[in-house]
């Protein structure tokens, strides 16, 4: 093996290695150094720890077996700063030619026990204690390739006679000491163990373009003396006839006969994987109340297996939020009410009473619950908000069904309102409040409305052209002089010949 000859090592990942917390990403710098000659390599894999530029590897020159190399992995921070110092991670400390040997194959994965030090703070690094028996690196190794002998065997730029293989099979594989003096040149081997004929090796014939009637012209121009000699196993093989009146018969216990060879041999082109299932597929999968439950809470989304539960914890902090500022002005608004309610001020009948109770009842529930929503998960991250959403059967929808409990009450409270300001306004001015809620109600119901006009008026013409159709079939008959077509009753003609 030549040592001149690079050797080429490339980094796969890293598994295990913990040196901030899960939810910061940071990019390990893994540098390789060849003691010996003191040559330094790095490359920077990715957030995942693996390493983007496989197809690009190291190349260590001036290497070889006894090689050592000291391997480290190295944090460096992310900030603006010119000058940012390395945080060594791991490191681990082997030799090129036992690492060559744990690889077994070619081409395969060698698995490197990295060493942790311990962490100089402990706020941000974690114990070298969780990750000593974790932290692990992955790489290939592949050595420069033998020399190969450069003069060839020279029964590969001859063709023996039968009689003349046999003796050199017998004489020449004998021993060892025959093998080191046989001669290199084909044109000696042939004198020594042949009858001193020489053959040489076809010239290679130039290619000619094809015209029309070439193969007339150029059939007798061939000869058999210049084909090369039909090699002796070859013409035992051209020797067999076939002969097709003989029986055969297909034996299934010889030939047996393999499902799904066809595919094995020539695989199907068409992908396997159908794509994601489609919005019927999914609300199949669905029950009854999972499908009602859905409809108004995330239910679907975060039963789903790929779910990004950041993003839905985002979305119902900030829905909490706002809801708890709204049941506050309504929880203030209807106290309000209760404190000066005296009939000197405002006529309150018992239905704006009533409503203000309800609204009051709704606005205290919703503001109850969106607290302990906001205790409880606010502080939370996506881990742990995850496992705290999960209920006693291992799933989400008792999470769901409560968490837009604060937004019900809200509704039920600005309802309540709402009646107890008609049940006052309607004894001061009953046709402005008339007017104003049916303006209200068609302006939020306006595409339904329009929806069912166009229907009814579809089917009005459809009925309508139904019976004008009806009408003219009754009225209209067909008359006495119509011609009626007869049949041809003629005898044919017949021709004399």
């Amino acid at each position: 093996m030549d040592s001149s000859e690079p050797w080429y090592l490339t980094v796969v990942r890293t598994d295990g290695v913990l040196f901030l917390r899960p939810e910061k990403s940071w990019r390990p710098i893994v540098s390789l150094s060849l003691v010996e000659t003191g040559h330094t390599h790095e490359t920077t894999l990715g957030c995942d720890g693996q390493n983007p530029n496989m197809k690009n590897p190291l190349v260590l020159q001036d290497a070889d077996h006894e090689t050592n190399l000291d391997i480290k992995i190295w944090h460096k921070s992310a900030t603006k700063k010119q000058r940012r110092k390395r945080h060594l991670v791991a490191s681990a400390y082997v030799v090129l030619g036992e690492l060559l040997k744990r690889q077994g194959r070619p081409n395969s994965d060698v698995v490197l026990n990295l060493k942790c030090p311990p962490p100089q703070k402990r706020s941000p690094a974690l114990s070298s204690s969780r990750q000593a028996n974790t932290a692990t690196l992955i790489v290939r190794i592949r050595a420069p390739l033998p020399e190969a002998p450069s003069e060839s065997s020279p029964s590969t730029l001859v063709s023996w006679p039968n009689s003349e293989a046999e003796n050199l099979s017998e004489g020449a594989f004998s021993g060892a000491s025959d093998i080191d003096h046989l001669p290199q040149d084909p044109r000696e081997v042939l004198n020594e163990f042949g009858t001193g004929v020489i053959r040489r090796r076809r010239r290679k014939e130039k290619l000619k373009p094809y015209y029309l009637d070439s193969c007339e012209d150029d059939e007798g121009s061939y000869s058999e003396s210049s084909c090369p000699p039909t090699p002796p196993y070859q013409q035992d093989y051209l020797s067999y006839s076939y002969d097709a009146d003989a029986d055969t018969t297909f034996d299934s216990s010889v030939f047996p006969i393999i499902e799904g060879m066809d595919d094995q041999c020539m695989p199907n082109i068409l992908p396997q994987y159908a794509g994601e299932p489609s919005k019927a597929e999914e609300e199949s999968q669905l029950s009854l109340v999972e499908s009602f439950v859905d409809l108004f809470a995330p239910y679907r989304e975060m039963s789903h297996p790929e779910c990004e539960f950041n993003k839905v914890l985002a979305r119902l902090l900030t829905e909490w939020y706002a809801i708890g500022a709204s049941l506050l002005a309504t929880a203030a608004l209807n106290a309000a009410v209760f404190g000066y309610s005296s009939p000197s001020l405002i006529d309150i009948d018992s239905l704006a009473l009533r409503s203000v109770v309800v609204g009051g009842i709704a606005s205290g529930i919703g503001l109850v619950a969106d607290v302990w929503f906001l205790v409880f998960y606010s502080g939370a991250d996506v881990v742990k908000f995850q496992r705290r959403a999960l209920d006693v059967y291992n799933t989400y929808l008792f999470f769901c069904l409560t968490c837009r409990l604060p937004t019900l009450c809200l509704f039920v409270s600005v309802c309540c309102l709402l009646a107890f300001l008609v049940a006052i306004a309607w004894r001061a001015w009953s046709t402005a409040v008339l007017v104003m809620c049916c303006a209200a109600g068609v302006l939020l119901t306006l595409q339904y409305l329009v929806y069912g006009c166009h229907r009814i008026v579809n089917f009005v013409v459809w009925i309508a052209w139904r019976a004008g159709h009806a009408v003219r079939g009754v009225f209209v008959r067909p008359t006495a002089n119509a011609a009626v077509p007869v049949a041809n009753t003629a005898a044919p003609r017949s021709y004399v010949a």
